[in-house]
């Protein structure tokens, strides 16, 4: 699995057909919290992590039946 991040810079994205991403392997990073700042290297904006499916499933909240 690999961590994934994206630039959500209005004014970057509009320069290119699409917005910059970065991937890493999950193996780079023990924790989430080991992670620094990714910058984009077009806007230099702080990039923003994409949530997999797998992840918003597992914090969604549960009903108690």
């Amino acid at each position: 699995m690999k961590l994934r991040f994206y630039c959500d810079n209005k004014d970057c994205a509009k320069e290119k057909s699409k917005p910059y991403e970065y991937e890493i392997p999950i193996e780079a990073a023990m924790e989430e919290n080991d992670i620094a700042h990714i910058f984009c290297p077009r806007c230099k904006h702080v990039l923003k992590r994409v949530q997999s499916i797998e992840e918003k499933t597992l914090h969604q909240p549960t009903e108690d039946v």
